[in-house]
């Protein structure tokens, strides 16, 4: 039978091994003692070459798709494929009609608009 004072030292022992744990892991056991390596973080470039740089390794598979339902939508709707080409009112209508069909009951279709207003976005409010 466990009395109620050993008890309560098993759970001071665990508090104990816990924090030296968390000592270890933090790389020591004291606060004071100072890191050897003094990184300097002198590769960096501008911000949006950074992101354009990680966004280059990481999404280009998606950033296909939403170019081909870009394409697929704009073709569909017999509206030029080149942004820049479509007079304002143009654009604003596209971009009206994409986020009507975000609001479809028709999954391939709702998602086929949200990757288009992605491309829109990814390409051409970035630049």
């Amino acid at each position: 039978m466990v009395m109620p004072g050993e008890r309560n030292g098993g759970i001071s022992k665990i508090r104990d091994l816990i924090r030296r744990q968390r000592q270890e892991s933090d790389g020591g056991t004291s606060g004071e003692e100072v890191s050897e390596l003094d990184f300097v973080y002198n590769d960096a470039d501008t911000y949006a070459n950074e992101i354009t740089e990680l966004y280059s390794y990481t999404e280009s598979p998606e950033f296909r798709k939403n170019l081909s339902a870009y394409e697929a939508i704009l073709t569909k709707w017999n509206f030029c494929l080149q942004w820049q080409k479509l007079s304002s009112e143009n654009q604003v209508s596209v971009v009206l009609r994409l986020l009507n069909h975000l609001e479809l009951s028709n999954k391939v279709l709702r998602n086929e608009a949200a990757r288009a207003i992605l491309y829109i976005s990814q390409v051409f409010i970035y630049k």
